[in-house]
């Protein structure tokens, strides 16, 4: 992490800027099988709308260039969108092509420190979380009647 901060820093004391077509790609390297990719596809379908209101806007959500993949239907469906087409929220077309990386297409360009390091940890957390569970979450996951959540304190969401 200190390395990415300090190319950043050694960027904006360039003077560089960044523009709204901009995007934040995080490229990582990709040493699961393929149940721990259907989890990945999963959680990332489950999340996606955390993922892009993480971004603090709505724009890259109903871009061109990320696509979203929850109304694909499951995940073997978004699966096969993603391994074709590169303008999804998570790109697999390099995985398709024997390449072992995938990449998350969800941010804005930035050379803010914090959401760079925000977004990379997010993405990071996703991958682990993938690669180290073994139960993969429903498509069409709902909160089940009865069991507590961080949503259902008074207040949630709001703000």
């Amino acid at each position: 992490m200190d390395q990415i901060c300090q190319a950043i820093d050694r960027i904006n004391e360039h003077g560089a800027k960044v523009n709204a077509s901009c995007g934040l790609h995080i490229s990582i390297e990709w040493t699961g099988d393929a149940a721990a990719l259907a989890r990945l596809i999963s959680l990332v379908g489950n999340h996606e709308k955390a993922i892009f209101a993480s971004t603090g806007t709505r724009r890259r959500e109903q871009a061109t260039y990320t696509k979203q993949i929850k109304h694909y239907g499951d995940k073997d469906q978004a699966k096969r969108r993603c391994e074709s087409d590169r303008y999804h929220i998570i790109n697999l077309t390099h995985l398709a092509h024997g390449r072992n990386r995938i990449e998350f297409r969800a941010f804005a360009g930035t050379l803010n420190k914090t959401k760079v390091v925000g977004y990379l940890m997010m993405c990071l957390g996703l991958v682990e979380l993938a690669l180290n569970t073994k139960r993969c979450a429903d498509w069409d996951y709902a909160k089940r009647e009865g069991t507590k959540s961080c949503w259902d304190r008074p207040g949630a969401g709001v703000g």
